[in-house]
């Protein structure tokens, strides 16, 4: 087969060394056709050695070899724009970042895809991957099967792709032509850092109407090893396809399968699928969380709720339209006038609820429905009110969980004792007896609710949620709504320490701050600290874990609301927590902190920048606007 023109290879890497062995490992393997391949690896610069030592001992017997060695630190974007600009003296390039793993067929794809499309007017690349869960949701994703072998969608692929000298010139030239344009974004993309070249492009391909070509089956995976972008999950591995397809490649404009920046089916597509529902432009959203912004017509297929719908059909198809298409009545998808549907983003646990029967969701490893396992340990708290507490944790719709009750057996509502473990009543909450309770649990991640507060609805999905999307934080707090209608929510900026600031507030100040129940933590921590020399055994047992914890590891803040609580007034106390690993603070630095922290607070740019960058704050856990996903945020 001929394989012409030959695409270069070209590797994007910074400071990941198995993650650069294992995609070398996966390109020695795969299948060039007997042809000369030259092989690029940039290397973004880092102080580390080891990344350079391995590409410069790599045997490349295909063809020509180069490694790029940068003498500055150029950062993800400048880096893949670096990289992606050898296309303007080469005909075509394949860009690899260093966390993918190629199929031993990648390069007959590209070759294939290259030869089908040409150079469409309306496609800006070609991906190697194939999403089967969508960025703009984190719900499954699978693409219309149309009869041929690639679909269309409206955002970039990261993860493995290709361009060719026209392609890309074309976007470099628009991108300085446009450099003050602004371009209406999703709100998910617009969270995306200024270091994400994706949100750049995306950019571009709304304001052209141009797409990436996705293959139906992926020719690479991506492990999204921790890197500048991104925190180690699996949610986006996709299964590799060994071969090259026989079928047919589409151009966006003979293709049935074709998808908006959202991941939705666009309207064209709907129109020819659904006649019944399309003699009129409609909205097509199906995940039911697409921007208001960008909702204007005057009807719309949702899976958010409509008062008094034209038309209502299933969820038991996949993908979804499918539901439409063949019109199987239901409840899960509703079609209607816009102005009379709920503007409210649909939860991803009632989209599971009304698709649980698409086999496609019960392979979704983001969704994760039962998560980790969360053992919640109720305590007496100045005879605070067990039922409350014990009423707000069945009220969750969250059934992976392990609960105890720290005393004899109090006075529940019938039913309400079922599936709790009475430890029995502790005198004292301690230390030991701390460290006793939670030997007893058999959880993933831990909490302790004193009796009387109250977990706020879904905080048990939410936190499943959080640590399966970012596997490296140890533990995380929420913010606390006191009992009190008169007092608001602590505020995220309160929630935010290093271990000095931490020993630089009184007792009360910070039991006004860690309010147990607002706080989720690893077993592993919990382990890792518990035999830690505990010198004030009369202070506060949980200030004591938390400071042990914060010694260990950071506390990222996550702005959402966790629980209700019984703020008893403490009594002020001047005592400081200053022991354990951290020094306490010179009075230069805690004039500093003082002085700074108000600008900090009141989101003075340039003040909160200098703040942020001296006190080196842990990042915080948002949600988008449009209540779908996780991210970390300097601020």
């Amino acid at each position: 087969m001929n394989l012409h023109p030959n695409p270069v290879i070209i590797v994007a890497a910074f400071s990941r060394t198995h993650s650069l062995s294992r995609l070398l490992n996966s390109l020695l393997l795969a299948d060039y056709g007997g042809q000369k391949i030259k092989l690029v690896i940039s290397l973004d610069y880092s102080p580390f050695q080891d990344v350079a030592r391995i590409a410069g001992n790599l045997s490349w017997p295909f063809g020509e070899k180069i490694i790029i060695r940068h003498d500055e630190h150029l950062g993800l974007k400048r880096h893949i724009f670096s990289c992606l600009d050898f296309a303007l003296n080469e005909e075509i390039v394949i860009l690899l970042e260093d966390d993918l793993l190629v199929s031993p067929a990648f390069y007959q794809y590209v070759c294939q895809s290259y030869a089908s499309l040409g150079d469409s007017g309306s496609v800006a690349g070609i991906s190697l991957y194939s999403y089967r869960e969508a960025e703009s949701s984190s719900l499954p994703f699978e693409p219309l099967s149309d009869g041929y072998v690639n679909h269309f969608i409206q955002f970039p692929s990261s993860w493995g792709l290709a361009v060719t000298r026209k392609q890309w010139m074309e976007f470099r030239t628009w991108e300085i032509e446009n450099s003050e344009n602004t371009v209406k974004l999703p709100q998910f993309v617009a969270d995306w850092g200024d270091n994400s070249w994706k949100k750049e492009m995306t950019k571009y391909l709304l304001a052209t109407k141009k797409y990436f070509s996705f293959p139906n089956t992926s020719f690479t995976t991506n492990f999204s090893e921790t890197g500048t972008n991104a925190n180690q999950s699996n949610g986006f591995q996709s299964p590799l396809s060994l071969n090259v397809s026989s079928g047919a490649f589409a151009i966006p404009e003979t293709s049935k399968s074709v998808y908006d920046v959202f991941f939705e089916p666009e309207f064209r597509i709907v129109k020819f699928l659904c006649p019944e529902i399309s003699k009129n432009e409609i909205d097509v959203d199906l995940y039911g969380i697409k921007d208001k912004s960008f909702l204007n017509s005057q009807y719309i297929l949702t899976s958010r709720k409509i008062h008094n719908p034209l038309r209502a059909f299933a969820g038991n198809l996949r993908p979804p339209l499918m539901n439409v298409s063949q019109s199987l009545p239901g409840n899960a998808l509703v079609f209607g006038e816009r102005k009379s549907a709920e503007m409210k983003p649909v939860s991803k646990e009632s989209w599971a609820a009304a698709f649980v029967r698409n086999p496609v969701l019960t392979n979704s490893s983001s969704d994760n429905i039962c998560g980790f396992r969360i053992s919640v340990l109720i305590y007496d708290c100045d005879g605070g009110d067990f039922r409350k507490s014990v009423q707000s944790v069945w009220k969750q719709e969250y059934s992976n969980l392990d609960r105890i009750i720290l005393a004899d057996e109090p006075d529940l509502p019938e039913g309400e004792a079922a599936g709790w473990r009475f430890a029995g009543k502790m005198p004292i909450m301690g230390r030991d007896q701390m460290n006793h309770a939670l030997s007893i649990t058999d959880g993933d991640i831990m909490v302790f609710v004193p009796a009387g507060s109250e977990i706020q609805p879904f905080i048990f999905q939410t936190v499943s949620q959080i640590f399966s999307r970012f596997p490296e934080l140890e533990w995380i707090i929420g913010q606390a709504r006191s009992s009190q209608a008169s007092k608001d929510s602590i505020p995220v900026s309160r929630l935010r320490f290093t271990p000095r600031q931490f020993s630089m507030k009184t007792v009360s100040q910070l039991k006004r701050i860690f309010v147990p129940s607002a706080v989720f933590f690893r077993r592993d921590l919990w382990k890792k600290t518990r035999n830690a020399n505990y010198i004030d055994v009369d202070t506060d047992p949980f200030l004591h874990t938390w400071r042990y914890f914060m010694d260990a590891a950071a506390l990222h803040p996550v702005a959402s609301n966790f629980c209700i609580t019984n703020d008893s007034a403490f009594p002020e106390s001047k005592e400081k927590i200053f022991r354990g690993t951290v020094n306490p603070p010179g009075i230069f630095h805690r004039f500093l902190s003082a002085a700074g922290r108000p600008f900090f607070q009141m989101d003075i740019p340039i003040f909160r920048f200098l703040h942020y960058e001296k006190n080196h704050y842990p990042d915080v856990i948002r949600t988008p606007q449009n209540g779908t996903g996780w991210y970390r945020s300097r601020y």
